[in-house]
Formats: C-alpha cells, structure tokens, sequence
C-alpha cells in the first residue's frame, strides 16, 4: 500500500489528491494529443470546462451528502487534500462543462466524448487507491478473515482509527477499476461503439459501485435501507443506460452527438 504522502524531488504531494491529479493530466494529455493541430486548443477549453465542472459539483455532493460534518467544520469544505469528491457529482459537472464549452468553442462533441471513454476507470481507479490511503470508502467490519477468499478482507482502520477485519473494499474497487480500463482501452483500439461507449462504461461503472456499496461500512445518510450513495449509483446506471439506448436520430443523442 501506498503512504499518505508522495515524494518527487524536493516536492512531496498528499497521495489521494496527486493520483487524482495525475490521472486527470493524462486523460486531458490524452484528449489534446489526439486531437488535430488545429483543433488542440479548444479541446484543451472543453477539457478545462469539464475539470472545473465536474470539481466543483463532486464536493459540492460531497458537502451535502455530510452536512452534519461541514456545518460545525465548514473551514474544512475546501480541503482537497483529505479525499472529499463524490463520483456522480463528478461525472454530471464534467459532462455539463464539457457541453457547455463545447459549444461555446463551436467544436465537435462525439469525438471528444469517444477519446474520454477510458476517463471513468482510469479515475475510478486513481480514486480507489487514494482511498485506500485515505481510509475513505472503507469495508464493513467481517467476524474472521477465515469465512472469505484472499484478497477480499484485510486487517484495517476505519476513519475513527478503529483497527479491525474487514471488506477490502479498496482493492474490489480497484480491480473492477482496471478490468473496465482494459475495456475501455479494447473498445478505443479497436474503434467499437464509438459514441455510445462512454455511456457503457458509465453503466458498468455505476453497476459495480452499486455492488462494493454493499460491502462498505463508512457512515452514508440510508433511505429506506439503502445507502443514499447506492441510490445515486442506480440513477446513474439509468442515466446511462438511457443514453447508450437513445436512437442516433433522437433530438438529444443528435445534440450529444452533433458533428
């Protein structure tokens, strides 16, 4: 497992915000590289109006979902450097930034979206291992390690510094993170489903978030017995599932999809 802070140099870096940060400078390289000569800087507009969207709306989600916590501590609703971004708020924000700079910049949206299909797991995954270090998005506690296949609990602490067994959420979370980044890589390669697969790997990403939320044992607000996060992973995986299923002639996928 990785430390809390990282070391490059004479710099060292808070490891939760650096993987994220790292991963967000090679998807937007990425996106910018493959994007013609002419075209680069205002991809790297729309790619700014997507970070700055899809920031802002994933700790304001954040906030709201712990308001208990940031009303006695609202000094702390800025602080990055300790985990803090929530994954529908980031997604909704990066697409609402991405549409709106899209078409202040007068530029294509389709090609964009299909260069930015291996964003969700690459920053699932740089999420996952900062949390791991973070000892955010923790496992329930498990009564022995001995009723589980390897790999599926470990010995940690949770946020109170409670050490004890339990789901290794983390590393489930990872591994889903990196089989859907294979996906997504295959799907690029080979040049499937170009404008609908950004919306399946957001359909399955939802689907396994879905899945590890109910191994988890960090506090979440519940409603009616479900965590409210597992409900907001379901509106995802609709969402999601509405615009893979969305006929190219209809009015919003054109929208989404106009050359």
């Amino acid at each position: 497992m990785l430390s809390s802070q990282i070391t490059i140099g004479i710099f060292t870096f808070t490891t939760y915000p650096f993987l994220l940060t790292l991963a967000i400078v090679l998807l937007v390289g990425w996106a910018v590289r493959r994007a013609s000569v002419g075209q680069r800087r205002r991809t790297f507009d729309v790619a700014l109006g997507g970070m700055i969207g899809g920031l802002c709306l994933a700790r304001l989600q954040h906030v709201l979902l712990h308001w208990q916590y940031f009303q006695v501590h609202p000094n702390e609703m800025l602080n990055f450097r300790a985990g803090g971004l929530e994954w529908h708020g980031a997604v909704i924000g990066a697409l609402f930034g991405v549409v709106l700079m899209a078409h202040w910049r007068k530029i294509s949206l389709k090609p964009i979206l299909d260069r930015a299909t291996f964003g969700i797991p690459l920053l699932a995954l740089a999420a996952w291992w900062g949390c791991e270090v973070a000892l955010c998005a923790y496992g329930a506690e498990v009564a022995t390690m001995a009723d589980y296949l390897p790999g599926v609990t470990w010995e940690a602490m949770d946020s109170y510094g409670y050490f004890a067994p339990r789901f290794y959420t983390q590393q489930l979370g990872k591994i889903m993170s990196l089989l859907l980044l294979c996906l997504a890589l295959w799907l690029m390669w080979y040049k499937r489903l170009s404008g609908k697969r950004l919306w399946l790997l957001l359909l399955l990403h939802s689907l396994s978030m879905f899945s590890i939320g109910f191994l988890r044992g960090d506090y979440a607000l519940s409603l009616y017995g479900l965590r409210l996060d597992a409900w907001l992973d379901l509106a995802m995986l609709f969402f999601a599932a509405i615009l893979l299923l969305l006929p190219p002639n209809f009015s919003i996928g054109r929208w989404l999809r106009r050359e």
